[in-house]
């Protein structure tokens, strides 16, 4: 029921896509640490965001990630994983040194699970405020810096992500307006 819900969340996208003038997407790894344990795990981000015809500036943008670690206790091997799907809006402003820089704000669901002797799991609310640079390497490739700071009931995580974002054609007709 949950893989579910995520798909519908990120397949809420899809249409937009269809009237956008721009889409970028990309993905790597990310560095999470939370305040609230001992754990800093490692994990992976894709990320995907559609600017409506028209505008250099606005982008609504989705992130699925995926976030693992295992640390000793005493005796016992505590193993977690979580999983985000997020949606929310970007600001993006342009320089001309080949730099997009970039705000946003994404809302969603993350399910934690953590494995010790009892399994536990859930599911929670998150916003994630954000902020990064897409550095271009190519004409359609970019190196994506991106720091963020996830909040909830349940957790407040600092995270730090890099990876390589594949631009469309139009992005680069929007950058010369």
């Amino acid at each position: 029921m949950a893989r579910a819900r995520w798909i519908a969340l990120v397949g809420c996208l899809l249409p937009l896509t269809a009237h956008a003038q721009a889409i970028d997407g990309g993905g790597g790894f990310l560095v999470a640490d939370y305040r609230n344990s001992t754990l800093q795990p490692v994990g992976w981000f894709l990320s995907i965001s559609a600017r409506p015809v028209g505008s250099s500036w606005f982008a609504v943008a989705a992130e699925v990630s995926g976030e693992y670690s295992s640390e000793r206790v005493v005796t016992v091997d505590v193993h977690r994983r979580g999983f985000a799907a997020l949606t929310g809006a970007r600001v993006i402003g342009h320089t001309p040194i080949k730099t997009a820089f970039f705000v946003e704000t994404l809302l969603g669901i993350a399910h934690d699970r953590e494995f010790l002797p009892a399994r536990s799991s859930l599911n929670h609310f998150v916003w994630q405020p954000g902020a990064g640079a897409d550095v271009e390497l190519a004409d359609h490739v970019a190196a994506r810096f991106h720091v963020a700071y996830r909040l909830s009931d349940r957790l407040i995580a600092s995270r730090f992500a890099a990876g390589l974002v594949v631009k469309s054609k139009s992005t680069k007709a929007q950058k010369a307006k």
